[in-house]
């Protein structure tokens, strides 16, 4: 079976294995470029394992699996990424780890994946992706419900974005707008989310450019979030300990925490 591990430090690996189960051994992986015949990889290395081959059910637009009415699931990881899917008749525990399916949207399948116990946060069993009003999610006049910190669907955020990394999203947002893809104009997440990691792939090596996945991650976090959220208000709106926020003017965002008003970082730069 083509398999791509995930690693918890933000590392790919494509490869074959003919196991669908992640041991205590870990999970073992020949890898399709490199030196090695064979590589055991640990499970406390292991973030989640993708399956490539076998039975998939594929979906022209989406998840075919939404529909369906089945049950919502988020999988959170210790490093902040968030998988949505479905309970289905895939789902379960499978040896040290956790089987189910998730939605890609590159090669438009559902594909089943092998995660991880030794770095998942938790799974969360919901009812909606994102059960907040719009009014919420803008500004909450007094305190916020904790449990209304839910990200948008199929967004992954980043909580900090450094000045590099802000520059590539105000180098890169424009020409994104230049690039004839459909999936750029469509207003499903995930499908968008997917062109713009893509074609983000492509500008930067053609501009000779090499950046870490994280900085990857939050370079398309940046733009997802000027175009599907609030842009930099986001982050604010995603941490239960703000209580109201106002907007006194691009590089003047104030937040209320504990009753008391504070100048949060966060502007709104072109």
């Amino acid at each position: 079976m083509k398999v791509t591990i995930h690693f918890a430090d933000g590392e790919r690996l494509d490869g074959d294995s003919a196991t669908a189960s992640l041991s205590t051994m870990g999970f073992p992986v020949v890898p399709r470029a490199g030196n090695s015949t064979m590589i055991w990889v640990s499970l406390s290395a292991i973030k989640y394992v993708l399956i490539h081959s076998g039975k998939v059910e594929a979906g022209e637009k989406g998840d075919p699996r939404a529909k369906r009415g089945l049950p919502k699931v988020v999988v959170r990881f210790q490093d902040g990424e968030v998988i949505r899917t479905y309970r289905d008749d895939a789902w379960g525990p499978e040896g040290e780890g956790f089987r189910l399916r998730i939605w890609d949207p590159q090669s438009r399948a559902v594909v089943p994946a092998l995660i991880s116990f030794h770095n998942l946060k938790g799974i969360f069993f919901v009812k909606e992706w994102d059960s907040r009003s719009a009014r919420e999610k803008l500004v909450v006049a007094g305190r916020r419900p904790a449990d209304t910190t839910v990200d948008s669907p199929g967004l992954v955020h980043a909580n900090h974005a450094n000045e590099h990394v802000e520059q590539l999203a105000r180098d890169y947002r424009g020409r994104l707008a230049q690039v004839r893809d459909q999936r750029l104009a469509t207003r499903d997440p995930l499908e968008f989310a997917a062109a713009v990691r893509d074609h983000l792939g492509k500008l930067l090596a053609q501009d000779g450019r090499t950046i870490s996945e994280s900085d990857l991650r939050n370079l398309c976090d940046l733009i997802l979030r000027s175009s599907f959220g609030y842009g930099p208000l986001d982050v604010l709106l995603a941490d239960p300990t703000v209580s109201e926020i106002m907007v006194n003017g691009p590089e003047r965002v104030f937040v209320e925490r504990n009753g008391k008003l504070q100048k949060s970082p966060p502007s709104f730069r072109g």
